[in-house]
């Protein structure tokens, strides 16, 4: 059937408020190489520009969404992003945003020492040469030592895995690096052949190992 009563009914309209400074959103503090997302609110008929002040070490590329920006960084440095926004519809603008971002440089330990016997002391350092505060945690990450220094040596007593880790302020994220500590061989249980010998003259000793570990 049809119906010709008229109804009265609520509807709504979606206005863009925007306003003369908006934060841009996204980290404050990067590391080297890392790609992020920069944006503002998306608001309808509005048209936005964003620009860098160093295009060679900093990429900036559009995404599908014109209120965004995805930034690649290829250089440590400060930098400005800024960011031009107009409505044309109703005459708002055109308005101007910046944010200084930090990109700060990743950090790494090297060492030859991952593998190591209870009792050796290992060597560790960074690429960059800098002092660093070092950090050994056991494998439950209980703190055994801590020191500020260029290079770390630390000497493993006991058998078990290791966590080093290295950090400094002005570089992107803490360094980690795994050791194994293993436990001494058994010793043999035993030896078979002569027990003397005369000056100059060879003999053969046998060991016979029993235990499961024997390496």
């Amino acid at each position: 059937s049809f119906c010709d009563t008229e109804c009265d009914a609520l509807t709504s309209i979606q206005i863009p408020v925007i306003t003369n400074h908006t934060e841009i959103k996204g980290p404050d503090t990067v590391c080297l190489g890392d790609v992020q997302i920069y944006e503002l609110p998306i608001w309808g008929s509005t048209s936005y520009w964003w620009q860098i002040d160093d295009g060679n070490a900093v990429t900036l590329s559009n995404t599908d969404l014109v209120n965004q920006a995805l930034l690649t960084f290829n250089q440590t440095g400060p930098y400005v992003l800024t960011v031009n926004y107009e409505c044309s519809t109703i005459d708002c603008g055109e308005f101007s945003s910046s944010k200084t971002i930090i990109v700060k440089d990743t950090m790494s330990i090297f060492s030859h020492d991952s593998v190591l016997c209870a009792g050796e002391t290992g060597l560790y350092g960074t690429y960059h040469n800098n002092p660093v505060t070092w950090r050994v945690y056991r494998q439950n990450n209980q703190l055994l030592y801590s020191t500020t220094a260029v290079s770390l040596s630390y000497t493993f007593a006991s058998s078990g895995n290791y966590k080093i880790v290295a950090s400094n302020s002005n570089y992107c994220k803490d360094a980690e690096f795994l050791v194994t500590v293993l436990a001494p061989p058994p010793a043999l249980s035993t030896v078979q052949g002569p027990s003397d010998a005369c000056p100059g003259s060879s003999i053969l000793l046998q060991g016979t190992p029993t235990h499961p570990n024997y390496y």
